[in-house]
């Protein structure tokens, strides 16, 4: 599947994997058993869906509350200490906004 969004899986990953991996989803493997067994419905399908998706919503209305981090910020808290790479980062990103 794709990694990132610059990448393009179809280039290297033949359109049968995909589908082979489709049937093998874990979530929809539970779905059908849990049909076999009269457990499963439509409507708790649907009521499933929108639970998480008002979930989902609310997650995302907490997160958006915070403050936009800084760059800085997002490379001093990756790791308990800096590492001498995220630091040269950190001194180069500095230099360009001196600059900017």
């Amino acid at each position: 599947g794709i990694h990132t969004t610059a990448d393009d899986s179809s280039h290297y990953e033949p359109a049968e994997l995909k589908e082979q991996w489709h049937d093998r989803d874990p979530v929809l493997r539970l779905q059908r058993y849990l049909e076999k067994q009269g457990q499963w419905s439509a409507a708790i399908g649907e009521a499933m869906e929108a639970d998480i998706a008002a979930q989902l919503d609310a997650a995302w209305k907490e997160a958006q509350a915070y403050p936009v981090s800084t760059v800085e910020e997002s490379l001093t808290h990756v790791f308990a200490e800096m590492t001498p790479r995220l630091r040269q980062q950190l001194e180069m990103l500095k230099g360009e906004s001196n600059h900017a």
